[in-house]
């Protein structure tokens, strides 16, 4: 890492980020259940309609590659559509149309950030947005300690069986400003970044619920 670093460092700091990329959980893999999953939802290219047993048809999000999806501000299923905005979170019963109703909206407790975007996979939503670290550091050739202010990437897993009362089942976090995701059947995949000190690179640290697990 350190001879990369010091090889980045010719570019006037400038390195390419694909070289410090970071996915979690499970080999490099956000799991985003607690039970396995009763309904799958494979993607289709270009918002294909699906039908579902009740008879409903629905448009998914726009993706670029067969069944993998990406994340947006909106998802929906044949059913009901799920918003975030700002810090909130809204859940509304759209079909039938007729009868079309908001069933929730809620403000989630994030640090007052604005969330990046979200995935949903069955009863599953993962949530995600930027916070910040806040660690007391002793910097080199000093004693007197200091704040010390990162950027840090979460993803909540959200529990939406139950419409009017969502549950967060987990709070992961990792080091490092959100930059895309994607999700592959079960699993969410997302890269942050975050500046590089050159003499002293610190590897990222992902935790659960506030407890380091890497």
């Amino acid at each position: 890492m350190k001879s990369i670093l010091e090889a980045s460092s010719t570019f006037e700091g400038h390195f390419d980020s694909r070289m410090f990329t970071t996915s979690m959980m499970k080999d490099g893999m956000l799991e985003m259940e607690e039970a396995p999953m009763t309904t799958s939802i494979p993607n289709t290219l270009d918002a294909t309609v699906k039908t579902q047993s009740s008879g409903s048809d629905y448009s998914t999000t726009n993706i670029q590659v067969t069944n993998v999806d990406e994340p947006d501000y909106l998802k929906n299923d044949s059913k009901y559509v799920y918003i975030v905005s700002k810090n909130t979170l809204s859940i509304i019963d759209a079909y039938p149309a007729k009868s079309a109703k908001l069933i929730l909206k809620i403000a989630l407790d994030i640090e007052s950030q604005h969330i990046q975007n979200m995935f949903l996979n069955g009863d599953r939503l993962v949530i995600f947005y930027n916070g910040q670290s806040d660690d007391e550091i002793i910097p080199q050739y000093d004693f007197v300690p200091r704040r010390s202010y990162n950027s840090v990437t979460h993803a909540l897993i959200i529990d939406v069986s139950d419409k009017e009362n969502p549950t967060i089942l987990r709070d992961y976090s990792i080091d490092g400003h959100f930059r895309d995701a994607r999700m592959i059947g079960n699993y969410a995949y997302f890269v942050t970044n975050s500046n590089v000190d050159y003499q002293y690179p610190k590897l990222p640290v992902i935790l659960e619920n506030s407890i380091p697990i890497i």
